[in-house]
């Protein structure tokens, strides 16, 4: 299955998500908040530098296979 990631609108938040989800991100004391932002230019942004690294990490894998 492909993954779809996408950025949503939930109330007056806007939310990065996977397949539907919101993503989540861990913090340090075992919690995870979810990749929200204020406004749709800045969760696109997260989107994009995300789907660059998850480029390169499939890159790196056929590299070595």
């Amino acid at each position: 299955m492909t993954k779809v990631y996408d950025v949503v609108q939930k109330n007056d938040r806007f939310v990065v998500t996977k397949n539907g989800e919101p993503i989540l991100l861990p913090k340090s004391d075992g919690h995870s908040i979810v990749t929200q932002f204020d406004n749709k230019e800045d969760a696109q942004k997260y989107l994009g530098i995300l789907e660059n690294l998850l480029k390169r990490k499939e890159h790196k894998k056929v590299a070595h296979a």
